[in-house]
């Protein structure tokens, strides 16, 4: 069920070099970005909002990580799930997790101190993509942040998914470091002090 909707968002070709490269022990790595909210721009767009109950089923429908589910950023002080939505239904989403301690994919955890928070995921549908829909979704979020109190942002990305890395650096983000998706060799300064 999972490769079938892995094939339906992101299409059949790129389903087959990701199995590919997978077969060839082709490992990627998990790059880990940082960001300061320092005198930004706040900035708004009004496709983008929290997360409402009326959105969950739209949201549901179109959602790709299973591990983002409304019930977990539903009146949760410590976490946020904003949407994108063009006619009243969901096209991207962008989930946000302040001042606690986030699980970086499956690989280790980090540990977010007080004015810190960690941007992610972002998914926006296929159909979608390359309209700035993922920049406004981060440029939303940090505003947003910034109002909360937060000053700086975290954030991972895959290696292999160079579009979301060049979203993330066109709205202010820095390469750290990386994690060694294969042999969990961490090349991130401090983040062994925060797990």
């Amino acid at each position: 069920m999972k490769l079938y909707k892995y094939i339906k968002e992101e299409g059949l070709l790129y389903t087959l070099n990701k199995i590919w490269n997978k077969m060839l022990n082709k490992a990627s790595n998990t790059i880990f970005l940082y960001c300061e909210l320092d005198n930004i721009n706040v900035y708004s767009n009004n496709n983008v909002s929290v997360i409402q109950p009326e959105d969950v089923v739209s949201f549901n429908a179109m959602k790709f990580f299973e591990h983002v589910k409304y019930e977990d950023y539903h009146n949760n002080h410590y976490k946020e799930l904003l949407v994108y939505k063009i006619n009243d239904q969901v096209v991207g989403y962008i989930a946000t997790q302040k001042e606690s301690l986030h699980e970086i994919h499956g690989l280790t955890s980090f540990k977010l101190k007080k004015g810190e928070a960690w941007i992610g995921p972002v998914y926006v549908k296929r159909e979608f993509r390359g309209k700035g829909v993922s920049s406004s979704l981060i440029r939303v979020c940090k505003s947003r942040l910034f109002t909360l109190g937060i000053n700086k942002c975290y954030t991972c990305i895959n290696s292999s998914n160079g579009d979301s890395l060049r979203s993330f650096e066109h709205c202010g983000f820095n390469n750290i470091g990386t994690i060694d998706n294969k042999s969990l060799v961490v090349d991130v300064p401090f983040l062994n002090e925060r797990t």
